[in-house]
């Protein structure tokens, strides 16, 4: 189970699952106290779906092949509409997809910023030079955060990377010199983002806010970056955005415990708390500013609640690969092997999360 959202009286589930099969689960959710799954089908249209999001009356979901339409307007009757293979190979692992009115966004790792054309959800069409695919002409964004998974793409290679707040000689690549400033380099690496009404933001350890459109380009800015100098944010893990301030989830260096910091406008940093545990599993990052005034994040053994601008005030300790936050409700995606499940609990009392319903498959 890889990922969940909620509409109404149903959850939807992402799963890989190699026993059960994987693709999209359906549960009813009508009754949080007795959860169950109302369909078993589409394992064929999501096979290997690592994330997925809700655009109206249909759910996205990207694949190791590419990405997914599907109609749930009636959910017991949930069906492909249309099913595009994009230009990414198998190391390009979806960490994120996210939707606005017209388009779904891939962010993966290794293949950038995947953009569809989701105004006919039964016709998809990726939507390529833009800038963030290596589709594009010279495929110029920027750098990447570390330098252990970094794959030369387009002819540019890897140059330099950004670690915890200062640019250095890439240690991948001892020929390239050091850099002073930001460049331009072919972008290699994962990528979190968040779509908003008015921008597009990414990070791949720094945090770039793309303006504009998918078909006339978008122009870049660093909103949090290595210009920041001491204290600033090194590797940005996930983040949500409530008005001009960005929530993030981070490390300021190397051996640092996590962090939880507001950022607002360019390089300015407002609030800095530390998380227990806080260090991101692999490729599955989340992290959801509620509408409770708090913020959740998924770290490596579970979830940290932070109140928004103070402190943790709750270390979910819960083997999990995702979550969904409607209401006083938290729908989460318990995963062991060969335990799998899906809990609802109270969150009321954001102190003291209280498990009312689960529902296994």
């Amino acid at each position: 189970m890889n990922d969940v959202v909620v509409n109404g009286d149903y959850a939807y589930v992402a799963t890989t699952d190699v026993v059960n099969g994987s693709g999209l689960l359906v549960f009813d959710v009508s009754d949080r106290t007795d959860p169950y799954v109302v369909s078993l089908g589409l394992q064929a249209a999501l096979a290997g779906s690592t994330r997925i999001v809700r655009q109206g009356a249909n759910v996205y979901g990207s694949t190791a092949d590419g990405i997914s339409s599907l109609d749930i307007a009636d959910p017991l009757n949930v069906f492909e509409q249309d099913s595009l293979a994009a230009v990414w190979t198998a190391k390009a692992n979806t960490m994120k997809i996210d939707a606005d009115a017209s388009y779904a966004y891939v962010f993966t790792i290794d293949a950038g910023l995947r953009i569809f054309d989701t105004a006919d959800p039964t016709n998809l069409v990726e939507v390529t030079g833009h800038g963030f695919d290596p589709a594009s002409p010279g495929w110029t964004t920027h750098i990447t955060y570390g330098c252990s998974d970094l794959y030369p793409l387009g002819g540019g290679g890897d140059v330099a990377c950004c670690r915890f707040g200062n640019w250095i000689a890439n240690p991948c690549h001892a020929e390239y010199p050091s850099y002073s400033t930001p460049l331009t380099y072919y972008y290699s690496g994962g990528l979190y983002g968040k779509v908003t009404d008015s921008a597009v933001y990414i990070t791949d350890g720094p945090i770039w806010k793309l303006t504009g459109n998918p078909v006339a380009g978008y122009t870049t800015s660093v909103i949090w970056g290595c210009t920041a100098g001491p204290g600033g944010s090194g590797q940005i893990a996930s983040f949500d955005i409530s008005g001009s301030s960005i929530h993030a989830h981070s490390q300021l260096q190397s051996g640092d415990p996590y962090h939880y910091q507001i950022l607002t406008g360019t390089n300015q940093m407002t609030h800095n708390a530390i998380m227990t545990n806080g260090s991101p599993s692999l490729n599955n990052t989340q992290a959801t500013l509620h509408t409770d005034g708090n913020f959740y994040v998924l770290r490596n053994g579970g979830i940290s609640i932070m109140v928004q601008g103070g402190a943790e005030i709750y270390s979910w300790t819960v083997p999990t690969t995702g979550f969904a936050l409607v209401g006083n409700y938290a729908y989460i995606l318990y995963y062991q092997i060969g335990n799998h499940r899906l809990e609802i609990y109270d969150i009321s009392t954001p102190t003291s999360p209280v498990l009312v319903g689960t529902g296994r498959y």
